[in-house]
């Protein structure tokens, strides 16, 4: 893993604490090229690459010893089947080009013979399965996330259209590719009442940057946590009240990783609402990044 952190330094939001969800395991993660800082050694070609962390105990404990990850490729003939079990066997021993006769021995011991290969994912957006194999679960990095402030018609719309943006463009993909990565931003208000606009200065602020939200209605925090909805992995408050409305269950956190809450406008002329939105951008660059971080 330490290895995978070196090589993937700033990994899109989302992926690192997911990867950390999943591995190792038998999975292997394709990303481009363009992801990976690989050492000045080594000359990739490819525009793609595979990383793939096993939670086989012989593997880790020879690879504990090497001073860089193995560079390898699949054993099977391309574009067919994966091999395991009796099958692994029977095409390592004709070709002994490829096992020695100690290598050969070593895969008719190993337990992996009873497990299914790995499964093989693509992350480019949207994620899609390259090869089905023994990692079942939902291919998701993306989080829950609810964008919380008083009335829903101010900070919050242009802190959620922000962070929509950011993530995608981290991720190089459309807005509209965001729920196929497991992404869903919303936002609310403690005092919303439903179906309000947002205020005429924040979709200006918004617009001058190139966001719509003139179609935004304000929706309560209550929807959020009503019976039958799955709630938010995490609420992105604008100030420390926000974050005393939520309920015991609910994890909350100030949208500016660093505490700095973020003033409410409202009543108090474009000026304000424009130094609502330079706050709102400096906490929306920080959260992503803190998003990114294998931290």
């Amino acid at each position: 893993m330490a290895d995978l952190k070196s090589w993937l330094k700033t990994p899109p939001p989302g992926l690192a604490q997911w990867a950390q969800g999943v591995l190792p395991g038998p999975l292997t993660i394709v990303v481009p090229k363009k992801w990976v800082s690989f050492p000045a050694d080594i000359d990739w070609e490819w525009e793609t690459v595979g990383l793939r962390v096993p939670s086989d105990t012989e593997y880790e404990g020879v690879a504990a010893k090497l001073s860089k990850p193995l560079l390898m490729t699949s054993v099977n003939t391309p574009g067919e089947p994966p091999l395991y079990g009796d099958d692994l066997v029977k095409w390592a021993s004709k070709n002994s080009d490829v096992f020695s006769a100690y290598a050969l021995d070593v895969i008719k011991r190993a337990d992996c013979l009873s497990r299914p290969a790995s499964t093989v994912v693509s992350l480019e957006p949207p994620p899609r399965i390259l090869r089905a194999g023994a990692f079942t679960e939902p291919v998701r990095p993306g989080l829950k996330i609810l964008v919380l402030c008083s009335g829903n018609i101010c900070r919050s719309p242009v802190a959620e259209a922000l962070l929509r943006r950011e993530i995608a463009c981290r991720w190089k993909a459309k807005e509209e590719q965001l729920p196929s990565l497991g992404w869903q931003i919303d936002s609310a208000g403690t005092f919303a009442l439903p179906g309000n606009p947002a205020t005429a200065e924040s979709v200006q602020v918004a617009s001058a940057d190139g966001l719509c939200i003139a179609g935004h209605e304000a929706a309560p925090l209550e929807e959020a946590f009503a019976e039958g909805v799955t709630p938010p992995d995490v609420v992105l408050c604008m100030g420390k009240n926000h974050l005393a409305s939520l309920p015991p269950s609910a994890h909350g956190e100030l949208l500016d990783p660093a505490g700095v809450e973020i003033e409410d406008p409202y009543g108090q002329g474009i000026s304000a609402y424009e130094k609502m939105m330079r706050q709102i951008k400096a906490a929306v660059n920080a959260r992503v990044d803190a998003l990114s971080s294998w931290d």
